[in-house]
């Protein structure tokens, strides 16, 4: 069971990296548009949003109690019958 709780530690861990990640590319694609393209720029900037949000959310689930609670993200897909 203690090396199952690692391998969900370390999947939470690379989970929250890759948010992290996401959302600093989401900002560098974002401040990379010229200012003349304002309609690229919108979309580029509610992707950006929507990365920050998952990553505060992945924070958030973290200091939770994410050791009172492992669980593997993301859940498992349901098996169609």
């Amino acid at each position: 069971m203690n090396g199952e709780n690692r391998l969900l530690e370390r999947q939470w861990a690379l989970n929250r990296e890759k948010a992290h990640y996401e959302a600093e590319r989401a900002r560098r694609q974002y401040d990379a548009v010229e200012s003349e393209k304002r309609l690229v720029a919108r979309s580029l900037e509610t992707l950006w949003e929507e990365k920050i949000r998952e990553a505060d959310a992945s924070n958030r689930i973290t200091r939770g109690g994410m050791s009172s609670r492992l669980t593997p993200w993301p859940p498992p897909r349901e098996r169609v019958s």
